[in-house]
């Protein structure tokens, strides 16, 4: 079954700077493109080039920072860098999580992000 969802091309534009947009079948965060990190005439050009493709548009939200360590020639430093936290939800519980930081907006390990560990405390029980 295939899903086609129409959108209105002239309100994808005005709301750039609040949304994402992303080609379907790409991978290791290429083609995703930042409505308020790309010019106005190349997201117009975006949108009307890719009208007969598949692709994604969503909702922009602001990356969070984190400071992490940073080892750099026997020396530790603490820098700032954007990550997120994706969970797995299967039947309806719990199934995992994964973090992953980056210098970059699109946090992905192809395009030079890392994965980072991610800890489960339990105080009190």
């Amino acid at each position: 079954m295939t899903l086609h969802l129409f959108f209105n091309a002239t309100l994808v534009i005005i709301n750039k700077d609040k949304l994402v947009l992303k080609v379907d079948n790409e991978t290791r965060g290429s083609n995703i493109f930042i409505g308020k990190k790309t010019d106005s005439q190349t997201w117009s050009n975006l949108i009307y080039e890719r009208k007969n493709q598949n692709y994604i548009i969503q909702e922009y939200t602001e990356i969070p920072q984190v400071k992490v360590p940073l080892i750099e020639d026997g020396n530790v430093e603490f820098v700032k860098r954007n990550f997120g936290i994706d969970m797995f939800i299967l039947g309806g519980k719990f199934a995992g999580v994964v973090s992953r930081i980056s210098q970059k907006d699109i946090i992905n390990v192809g395009q030079g992000g890392f994965e980072q560990p991610v800890v489960e405390l339990s105080i009190g029980e």
